[in-house]
C-alpha cells in the first residue's frame, strides 16, 4: 500500500474526532515526501555525473599518444586476455562446433550469422567475450530446415530440439542446440531461427508478432499442462508429448514467409521482450569477420600449421543490431560475468574431460 493510500485510510478511520490532526499529519508528510524526492533527484544527477567523469578518466588513462577515444576503447577490449580454466575450455569446445556449422553452411550454400553475445564478442573482442560461456548462431528458417536435414546424416554431431513448454506461460518455446556426441558433457551452440517480415513499420511488425506469439504461448502452456510436461528447459524424450507440442508450434509457423523487407525473431522461439523488425539491409548480405583467429581448427591439428584464418559470418551492419538490443557495447559492462551454463550443467570437477576432448585436436594449451 502506498503512503498516500495509507494516509487516506487513516483519515477515514480517524475522522471526525481527530480530523484536523490527521490532515496536518498528511500535509506535513506530503511536504516531506516532496523534499525527499527533490533531494533524491539531485543526488541521482550528481552520481550519474560523477560516474560519467570517472568513466572518461579511465578511458583517458588507457589512451596512447595520437589515439582517439573510439580507437582506445577498441584496443582495450581487443587486448583483454582470454579466460582460463573451465570457461576457456568450454569456449574452445564451442569453437569447434562453430567451425563445423561454418563448414556445413559454406559447403551447402546456407546462410547463418553470429548473434547476441557471440556477435558482441566478434565485434568487440574478435573472439569470445572473455567471461562468456554461451554461443549463439542464427539462421533464416529456410536455411535452418536444410541445415537440420543435413545434420541428420551426421554421426558425430547432433541437433537437439529443446523446449520451454511448462516453465512460464509467457516464455513457452522451442529452439535447437548443436552438440558433439564425442563429448559426454552438455556443451552446445544455440541455433536460433528468424523469419521474414513484410510490414511498413516496426510498430505494425511488433503488434503482429505479439498477437500471434501470445496466442501460441497460451496454447503451448495448456498443451504442456495437459500432457504433464515438466517445468524445465530440456529435450522432450516422450515422442507423444513432443508430437503434441510440435503440432501446435507448426500451426503458427507454417507456411513461413519466403521473403520480406525485414526479419524477425521466430515466433516459435521462447518469449523475447522488446521484439523489433530488423531491416533486411542491416543483415544481408552477411559478411565474414575474424573470430579466435589464433586458435587452430581441428582439421589443422595434424600439421600444427594454420592453413586459413578463422572467420565467421556476421550481419552486414552488426553495430546497428547490437545497439538495438544492447545499447553502446563499447563501454565497460555493468555486469562482467556470464550466466554460467557450466555451473548450471554441473561441469565443475569435470575439467579433465574437457581437456582430454581438446587434446584430440591439439587445442588444450592454446589461450587464444
Amino acid at each position: 500500500m502506498s503512503l498516500k493510500n495509507w494516509l487516506h485510510t487513516m483519515k477515514g478511520k480517524c475522522l471526525p474526532p481527530s480530523a484536523r490532526k490527521v490532515m496536518r499529519m498528511e500535509k506535513t508528510l506530503l511536504c516531506r515526501l516532496d523534499e525527499l524526492s527533490a533531494q533524491h533527484g539531485y543526488l541521482d544527477r550528481q552520481i550519474k555525473a560523477l560516474s560519467a567523469r570517472n568513466d572518461l578518466l579511465f578511458w583517458f588513462s588507457q589512451m596512447r599518444e595520437g589515439e582517439g577515444l573510439a580507437r582506445t576503447k577498441r584496443n582495450f577490449f581487443e587486448g583483454l586476455v582470454p579466460e582460463e580454466g573451465l570457461i576457456r575450455g568450454t569456449q574452445l569446445v564451442m569453437l569447434n562446433l562453430m567451425d563445423f556449422i561454418d563448414d556445413v553452411c559454406t559447403e551447402n550454400g546456407l546462410t547463418y550469422f553470429l548473434s547476441h553475445g557471440t556477435l558482441i564478442g566478434a565485434v568487440r573482442h574478435k573472439g569470445f567475450i572473455p567471461w562468456d560461456d554461451d554461443t549463439d548462431v542464427s539462421m533464416m528458417r529456410e536455411d535452418f530446415l536444410k541445415f537440420k536435414n543435413i545434420i541428420k546424416t551426421q554421426s558425430r554431431y547432433r541437433l537437439v530440439d529443446y523446449y520451454e513448454a511448462g516453465c512460464r506461460k509467457e516464455s513457452c518455446g522451442r529452439f535447437a542446440k548443436l552438440v558433439d556426441t564425442n563429448l559426454p558433457l552438455h556443451i552446445f551452440v544455440d541455433v536460433f531461427v528468424y523469419d521474414w517480415e513484410d510490414t511498413k513499420s516496426d510498430e505494425e511488425a511488433s503488434r503482429k508478432y505479439y498477437a500471434k506469439r501470445t496466442e501460441l504461448g497460451e496454447r503451448i502452456w495448456e498443451t504442456a499442462q495437459r500432457s504433464g510436461c515438466a517445468a524445465e528447459s530440456r529435450p522432450i524424450e516422450d515422442p507423444a508429448i513432443k508430437s503434441q507440442l510440435d503440432a501446435v508450434f507448426d500451426e503458427y509457423v507454417y507456411p513461413y514467409p519466403k521473403e520480406g523487407t525485414g526479419i524477425q525473431w521466430g515466433v516459435d522461439l521462447f518469449w523475447k521482450r522488446n521484439i523489433y523488425c530488423i531491416k533486411k539491409e542491416y543483415v544481408f548480405p552477411v559478411k565474414r569477420m575474424p573470430f579466435e583467429a589464433n586458435v587452430l581448427r581441428e582439421d589443422e591439428r595434424a600439421s600444427g600449421k594454420k592453413e586459413k584464418k578463422r572467420e565467421f559470418c556476421v550481419p552486414q551492419n552488426p553495430e546497428v543490431l547490437l545497439s538495438l538490443a544492447y545499447g553502446n557495447i563499447m563501454e565497460i559492462p555493468a555486469r562482467c560475468y556470464a550466466y554460467f551454463h557450466a555451473k548450471y550443467f554441473d561441469f565443475y570437477g569435470k575439467e579433465d574431460i574437457i581437456e582430454e576432448y581438446l587434446k584430440t585436436w591439439g587445442c588444450a594449451d592454446q589461450k587464444g
